[in-house]
């Protein structure tokens, strides 16, 4: 009996997802043809570098079309920007998809700001939002200069060491930005050193490392969920916490001792430096009334979160518990680490790749006296921050973002398309179910936005933005690499500084070259998009470029 109620209701799930994706109004626009009923496009989208498949299609059927996914299931995708802005501005109506939250949860822990959705996540936004602030960024400046002069004099040692100092030398710079801006967030973020430019053994950074790679081991969990949607009521995060020793056993005993241990261990480490953080804002109150005016201990985010949180003119309802702060610091190092460390290294190897405006660049950095600056004067270098934009837009680290709708809408378009039957719409309906992808690096890319040069690297263009591009909805520079609307990245000023300082200190002392003419290097995406070594993607990701020493 028990089974047979297991069937019925698996095929009633099976005939409703079937309905909804015969039913849904996107299967009337046009799109690509569908290759495989059970992999639709997503195999050739995967293997496409730099969103090429993408733009062919935006060029064929217009700037919002349909391509199948899996089981064939039609998915929107969209670059029309009243469209985008629709969707961001309606963001609790677009949500992330179950499966990317459910992601992000395991590796949170909890309901960390990214993960968050709905009324959760508008608390934790207007409560984090002043530790994001630009008199806040003021204070965590300096440890952005201090981090990359320390990044700074150990590669400096390397030169100095190798056979032919004057030759420069052949570097991994993925590997080494990737343990500075450990050290940058950890700091910046929580006033925790990991030490990562010294070494790799911090136990707090060795448990995030770890519980990522076991959690991006099981993604297989991610895809059954949508290849079989008759199997997700038993997937979602409640079914999965109930049964937790069923999913944990489907793992390989070492992952699940190395899951445990890991998350043990952020959870112990996390709630020490929470507790330290209460004890120092607390010392500080002393003989004082508590009020959210009073100054902050530290230049930590953390301890302005604290301190905020034990305000006492601040009610119960705009403060987070401690498993939501918790929850915000593994946010810091997931969202604040690669994203910089990735964004900084494609722009050394664009920098590489254009010598010249490297040279224009470095100029203009030299004829500054200070070697570490106010965060207001480094914005007021007015190459430095066109190259920061250009940079950004060309090699933003994220390729897409993935939106499903809750309800049925209407989404309207600035860009007219021609439906499957000839027909011309301004509008496109949706149904509730419906997924959305916006790519982002298609976009920032795209000529029908920024012209003929899309895929050149010119500072310049910012100077004279192009009309088209201004309609874009992104929060920063009209580039869609930080998004835009309530779900833009709260953290986009603290990113931008950081890669400025990054770039103000290295080019002022660097040289940088490509190790290779004939190396060619790849693009992997996994969350973020990391380099690769044509030949070499057995080693993983990393970038190797000749750094030479600046002369005089």
């Amino acid at each position: 009996m028990g089974l047979a109620i297991v069937l019925t209701y698996g095929l009633y799930l099976l005939a409703k997802f079937l309905h909804t994706v015969l039913s849904t109004p996107v299967k009337q626009l046009r799109g690509p043809n569908n290759p495989s009923w059970i992999l639709g496009q997503e195999p050739a989208i995967i293997a496409a570098e730099d969103g090429i498949l993408i733009q062919q299609w935006a060029n064929q059927f217009g700037l919002t079309f349909k391509y199948p996914s899996f089981l064939s299931k039609w998915e929107l995708c969209t670059m029309d920007p009243r469209a985008i802005s629709h969707i961001l501005t309606n963001n609790y109506v677009y949500p992330k998809p179950d499966v990317v939250r459910q992601f992000l949860s395991q590796v949170l822990g909890t309901e960390g700001l990214i993960s968050a959705e709905g009324e959760t996540h508008r608390r934790q936004r207007r409560i984090l939002n002043p530790s994001f602030s630009p008199a806040q960024l003021r204070e965590v400046t300096p440890i952005f200069f201090e981090k990359a002069a320390e990044l700074r004099d150990i590669w400096q040692a390397h030169i100095a060491d190798s056979p032919m100092p004057a030759g420069g030398k052949i570097m991994d710079v993925y590997q080494w930005l990737s343990r500075a801006t450990l050290d940058i967030i950890g700091l910046a973020g929580f006033d925790y050193d990991f030490e990562s430019l010294i070494h790799d053994k911090n136990e707090l950074a060795v448990a995030f490392r770890e519980l990522f790679r076991v959690q991006m081991a099981v993604r297989w969990l991610n895809l059954v969920r949508m290849w079989f949607p008759v199997l997700r009521p038993f997937l979602v995060r409640s079914h999965m916490e109930a049964h937790r020793h069923l999913f944990d056993f489907l793992q390989p005993e070492p992952d699940r001792h190395v899951k445990k241990i890991s998350q043990e261990t952020m959870r112990r480490v996390g709630m020490e430096l929470i507790q330290r953080k209460k004890a120092e804002v607390a010392k500080g109150l002393v003989g004082e009334k508590p009020s959210s005016n009073t100054v902050v201990v530290g230049r930590d985010i953390l301890s302005a979160l604290i301190r905020a949180n034990m305000a006492s003119d601040v009610s119960y309802t705009h403060k987070l518990t401690d498993e939501e702060v918790l929850s915000q610091i593994t946010t810091f190092i997931l969202a604040g680490h690669e994203t910089t460390s990735n964004s900084v290294t494609w722009s050394l190897l664009t920098l590489a790749q254009y010598p010249a405006i490297q040279d224009q660049l470095r100029k203009e950095l030299l004829a500054v006296s200070e070697e570490t600056l106010s965060m207001d004067a480094l914005n007021a270098l007015p190459y430095l921050d066109l190259c920061t934009r250009e940079l950004l837009r060309l090699q933003g680290p994220v390729r897409e973002t993935v939106r499903t709708a809750l309800q049925d809408d209407t989404i309207p378009l600035q860009y007219p398309i021609v439906d499957k039957y000839g027909k011309t719409i301004d509008s496109v309906r949706i149904k509730a179910g419906d997924a959305i992808v916006i790519p982002i690096m298609v976009i920032d890319r795209s000529e029908r936005f920024w012209g003929p040069s899309a895929q050149e690297f010119k500072p310049e263009r910012f100077q004279d933005l192009p009309k088209e591009a201004s309609a874009i909805p992104g929060v920063y520079s009209h580039i869609m690499t930080f998004l835009g609307g309530q779900r833009a990245c709260i953290g986009y000023r603290f990113s931008v500084i950081e890669m400025k300082a990054f770039l103000f200190v290295l080019l002022r002392s660097f040289v940088f070259e490509l190790s290779d003419e004939n190396v060619k290097i790849l693009k992997k995406t996994a969350i973020v998009t990391r380099p690769l070594v044509q030949g070499e993607e057995d080693k993983g990701a990393q970038l190797p470029l000749r750094i030479r020493a600046v002369t005089a």
